[in-house]
């Protein structure tokens, strides 16, 4: 049998019992426990918090983008980080590689002969590309391990649900 209180000011409070109600249905709420429902409304902010990083996660592996070729862009790339991004290292011009001997004081033309030909030209944009692309596949690595750390996770959390989900009808 349930109960609820009629309070009217300037009134004494009454206690009516509501006797329309079945027995068993008294006993069906006492089986319900606010933590359950609350459990389930953190469990739902959880998941969209995880579905938000699982997104990002996602987004950076199609972003983090190996160099395949040599482009304009690469070239630039790569004599900026040479020179630390100190564009005096360049005369104050552009990011190339001629800006960059232009403004560079040789010690002797053997070591100008050497650092102004294409070979050393190539081998300094290869290098930058092993470094950039070792990183990438750093990156790549640790955000694959993300996302797969976030789908297990991910259902984790959504079993739990579908269990509060059936056994407490939330």
């Amino acid at each position: 049998m349930s109960h609820f209180q009629v309070v009217q000011p300037g009134m004494a409070v009454h206690l009516i019992a509501n006797i329309s109600e079945s027995e068993s249905e008294d006993e069906d709420n006492t089986f319900f426990r606010p933590e359950w429902y609350d459990e389930w409304v953190q469990n739902e902010e959880i998941l969209q918090r995880l579905h938000t990083d699982y997104n990002i996660a996602k987004k950076s592996l199609k972003k983090l983008n190996y160099i395949q070729n040599i482009t304009k862009k690469v070239r630039e790339d790569a004599i900026r980080d040479y020179c630390d991004g100190d564009i005096e290292c360049v005369g104050g011009g552009e990011w190339t590689f001629d800006n960059l001997n232009a403004a560079t004081t040789w010690s002797s033309e053997e070591e100008e002969k050497e650092c102004t030909s294409k070979a050393y030209e190539r081998t300094l944009y290869q290098n930058y590309k092993t470094r950039f692309n070792r990183g990438c596949e750093r990156l790549r690595t640790d955000a694959m391990d993300m996302k797969r750390q976030l789908e297990i996770e991910i259902s984790e959390v959504r079993d739990r649900q579908n269990y509060l989900r059936v056994h407490y009808n939330l």
